[in-house]
């Protein structure tokens, strides 16, 4: 699912349907260019039970717009301008790892997984736990955790984490990570962990003991 500005390129989009591009299931959807209506848009999506991968298009300026619709539910936001072969590259991205029904950083063991600190990752509903306090995770803000969990107590660079989760190994304008390392930080903290996501400057993030 597309959740794109009206002022995208017609040509992105109709990219996406040449045949072999992109499965047929990429649905578009245009609202207003103001944050208030893309984050509506995305609540009500997943308020319906759409639990899919929702791509957000469009032009936002900061990084605390980028993390409102994050945090209502989007999976990714990409910035306008947007090259129609990297909206292709994307959606097939996103499609493949939903395709898959597990994602790329889920072991085929196991459907739980406690580091050393004590956190507990689910797999069946994709949350977080610790000291009986859970709190739910985007699907990317899972797979992000799965990396930090199963690394832990070692520094995971940014790069790394940007093709184990996405598939790419640069981050352009949108600053993607630093987004979702601030969401989790939130969620981290609702669960009683305040502390365990640790920024090892030069190098990336590590999951640490409180």
């Amino acid at each position: 699912m597309l959740v794109v500005d009206p002022a995208i390129d017609t040509a992105a989009l109709e990219y996406l349907q040449q045949p072999g591009l992109a499965p047929g299931e990429v649905v578009a959807i245009a609202v207003e260019p103001h944050l208030r209506h893309v984050v509506a848009a995305v609540e009500a999506l997943r308020r319906t039970g759409y639990t899919d991968a929702v791509v957000a298009i469009g032009q936002f300026d900061h990084e605390d717009d980028r993390i409102a619709i994050l945090e209502a539910g989007a999976d990714y936001v990409l910035d306008l301008p947007l090259d129609p072969r990297e909206l292709g590259a994307w959606v097939r991205a996103c499609c493949r790892r939903l395709g898959r029904g597990r994602s790329e950083t889920e072991p085929a063991g196991p459907p739980e997984h406690t580091d050393p600190h004590g956190i507990t990752l689910t797999w069946s509903d994709r949350s977080i736990e610790l000291n009986g306090r859970r709190t739910p995770l985007t699907m990317t803000e899972f797979d992000i955790m799965a990396v930090l969990v199963r690394t832990a107590g070692r520094a995971v660079s940014r790069e790394y984490r940007l093709m184990i989760v996405w598939g790419i190994t640069s981050e352009s304008k949108t600053n993607v990570l630093n987004a979702y390392v601030w969401s989790l930080r939130r969620k981290l903290a609702a669960i009683g962990a305040p502390s365990a996501l640790h920024t090892v400057r030069g190098v990336g993030f590590a999951l640490r003991e409180n």
